[in-house]
This record gives C-alpha cells, structure tokens and sequence, in this order.
C-alpha cells in the first residue's frame, strides 16, 4: 500500500539546548553535528542516522541538515531549511504552503547587499581568504563548467546574496539543489587543507551559503524573498539613538551614491587571478583545474 505523501517538513537545525527550537509540524528540528556528540541528546531526530554526513559537521554546518534531508526526506512535496533562532517570518503551514508558493520556485530569505565587499567575490573572500575564494572558484569551474557564464557573472557582477542557506521549495528542487552543489562542496573538500583557526575551516558552510544564490542564478529560478525573524536576548536591537534615525538615512544616501557610480562605471564580466594567488597555490601543491578555462 502506497503511503501518503506528506505536504510540508522544514528541517530546523539545532546544535544546543535552546527555548526557541520549533519541533512540530511543519518544523523537524534535527540536531546536527550527532555522530561526534554521542554524550548529547536534545530530545529529537539526529542527523546521524540513515544515509549522511554528521561527521563532518564542523565544516559543513547546517548542510549536513541539508544533505539528511536529501537522502532521507522521502515521499514529501515540500522540504526546507529554518535555524533554531532563525526563521521565516511567516506562517507557513500545510493549509497556506500552496497558496504561498503559487508561481514561485523557491522561497528565500531577502536579498543582502554586497556592495561594501565589491560584490560577491568579495562577500565570500571576506568571509574566508583570497586562496580559498579563488580554489572555492576553481572547483566549481572545474565541477560546472556548462555553467560558466553565470558563475562569473554571479561572482563579478551581482550585488547581493541569499543568506543563511534558508529555503524552502518543492522536494525535487531541494533534491536538484543538492545534487547540483554537493558534488562540489565533496570535490573542495579533498583540496582544502586544515586551517589553524576553527572558523576557517567553516569553509564549506561558508561557501555553501554563498552558492545558495548561485543555484538560483544559474537554474534562473524564481524565487519568493520573505524576511527572516532572528530570536534569543542576544538578538533584540537596542533603541535607536538621537539623531539615530538621521545618521542612518545620511549613511544610506552615501551607500546609494557610491553604489551607483560604481555601477556606472565599472566593467562587467571580468574575472582576473592575481598572479601572487596564482603562484601561491601552485606552489602550495594545488592543480588549478577550472580557473585555466578563463
């Protein structure tokens, strides 16, 4: 007998007790990170069972939630990604998930400038290093190359980015997504050498969340950008100042300013290697495999 198909299950990823951890339907809260945490049980689905990456959770973050999903989320019209203290602000349940995504591929978090980090080769630089930026870039190159074109033009020319690696869509998109990006983040993986810091060696997470954008500028999907909630003490913003309201509104005109002349200006489609980060990974062993295709 065939079992009926479920309409909604956003995965909510979790690594520590917290208050704010939603674990009823729609929301399956799944704590990741299980396999190297055996003396913790937060009460509720761990990430360590059925087909997954639960040990590699410190470099992979939330998409270890991600992948189970993946491979285990079975007969499922539509799966997601929240955070414990992150969500959608929206109601999103069974009865209205039709209605919500009616004409839209997907569902996101709005769009965050990049600007201030020269677009998003320099969002992902900043976040980690210019030799991971550029190996980052390489072997995606390498592992997508019918994709070329919209790589480059997503790292060079676009402004803004999807964050937090939040969405939510029909199960074959979220299994499109995966098995378009996991490939990659599996082939970086065996390239990457250990950093002396623990945050850098997010590398993956942090690419991850950088490439969620990039799926949907590269499939040209249409997307539904809702904004997020942030919950915890830690996450209230503190009353604006005097003058706060000014100053801010002073700063974004400046922001605008600058922004445009940077759009007028500058030349679109170029993608240029330093030869100091050239040399530098090749002399550190690496074969450059997608960046000799420029």
């Amino acid at each position: 007998m065939e079992t009926k198909k479920e309409k909604l299950t956003i995965l909510v990823c979790a690594h520590k007790p917290d208050e704010h951890i939603r674990n009823y339907p729609p929301y399956k809260a799944i704590q990741v990170g299980a396999a190297l945490h055996p003396e913790m049980d937060l009460g509720f689905l761990k990430d360590n069972v059925g087909d997954n990456i639960s040990e590699k959770n410190p470099k992979y973050c939330e998409l270890s939630a991600i992948y189970w999903g993946w491979k285990n989320l079975k007969n499922v019209e539509y799966a997601g990604l929240a955070h414990y203290r992150r969500y959608f602000d929206i109601d999103i349940n069974d009865d209205n998930v039709d209605k919500l995504m009616k004409g839209y591929d997907m569902m996101v978090v709005k769009r965050m400038k990049t600007f201030y980090f020269a677009f998003n080769k320099g969002g992902l630089t900043y976040a980690t290093s210019q030799d991971d930026f550029w190996l980052c870039l390489d072997t995606l190159l390498y592992m997508r190359p019918e994709y070329k074109s919209e790589i480059i033009d997503y790292f060079c020319n676009c402004n803004e980015y999807t964050p937090y690696t939040m969405f939510l869509a029909k199960k074959e998109i979220y299994d499109d997504y995966c098995e378009f990006m996991f490939p990659v983040f599996f082939e970086l993986e065996k390239r990457i050498p250990e950093h002396p810091y623990s945050r850098q060696n997010r590398l993956i997470a942090y690419f991850g969340e950088w490439t969620l954008g990039l799926y949907i500028h590269c499939k040209k999907l249409k997307v539904k950008r809702v904004p997020n909630v942030m919950l915890g003490p830690e996450c209230n913003h503190t009353p604006v100042e005097k003058f706060g309201a000014f100053k801010l509104a002073f700063k974004n005109m400046i922001y605008y300013i600058k922004y445009a002349k940077v759009l007028l200006f500058r030349k679109k489609d170029k993608l240029y290697l330093p030869d100091d980060i050239k040399v530098g990974l090749i002399n550190d062993g690496y074969e450059l495999k997608g960046l000799e295709t420029l």
